[in-house]
């Protein structure tokens, strides 16, 4: 059964599923692809982007503004990814779609 982190799906929700196609790791098993509905808890950019060094700034209070870093992360980020089969608009969603 569908759910969120503490409730059911709603039917108005499942009304509009689709079946998706397999994954490598689903043994052949689609799976349901469901249209978000979400509220401003829902923006990936509502913190913008910041990165931390954890060893140096466990508490996260001094940002690391290094574009060559991030760069470097988002890389790897596609990377793994592609790797593990993300949908395309997983991509869209963290906004890399030209990455």
């Amino acid at each position: 059964m569908p759910t969120h982190m503490r409730a059911r799906f709603s039917v108005e929700e499942l009304r509009e599923l689709e079946l998706a196609e397999p994954f490598g790791f689903t043994k052949g098993c689609r799976t349901l692809r469901i249209p978000a509905r979400g509220g401003s808890w829902w923006d990936a950019y509502r913190f913008g982007t910041p990165l931390f060094d954890l060893r140096s700034d466990p508490s996260q209070e001094q940002p690391i503004d290094e574009p060559a870093v991030e760069k470097r992360l988002v890389h790897h980020l596609v990377r793994l990814m592609r790797e593990n089969e993300a949908p395309p608009e997983q991509f869209t969603r963290l906004g890399l779609d030209g990455a």
